[in-house]
């Protein structure tokens, strides 16, 4: 990193690495570091927005918004976005970018927000018909 300071993979690697590793606070300082050299790098907006959620971070929200902006076709970061959104009470908006993640990205743990989404906003047979599918 000394030797290329500028180049925001340096530091998005060491991210990835300290995140990989359950380091949480390197990886934090290191998608930090990648922003600053790519503000709009979604890789470290998305997975800094999911470090914040988890550790109760007030950025959370705003900086997965951004993720979700920059790549509403990604269907993990829609998934973040969509979930930090349901976990800060807004049930309802959450619901909709949860169905498109669940869209783009059929995965299990997409589809278990999203059935937390239906159960939420009383769509019981929804996420029931959904969580029978897993």
């Amino acid at each position: 990193m000394q030797t290329w300071p500028n180049d925001p993979r340096l530091p998005l690697t060491l991210a990835l690495f300290a995140q990989n590793q359950t380091q949480p606070d390197k990886a934090k300082q290191a998608y930090k570091r990648a922003l600053e050299l790519d503000s709009d790098n979604i890789l470290a907006l998305n997975n800094l927005a999911w470090l914040y959620f988890e550790s109760d971070h007030p950025d959370a929200l705003q900086l997965a918004e951004r993720a979700y902006k920059l790549a509403p076709q990604s269907g993990s970061v829609a998934d973040t976005y969509g979930w930090i959104l349901f976990n800060k009470g807004f049930h309802e908006d959450s619901l909709p970018i949860l169905e498109k993640a669940y869209e783009l990205e059929p995965g299990e743990q997409i589809a278990l927000h999203l059935a937390e989404a239906y159960k939420a906003t009383g769509q019981q047979e929804k996420a029931d018909a959904l969580l029978e599918k897993l």
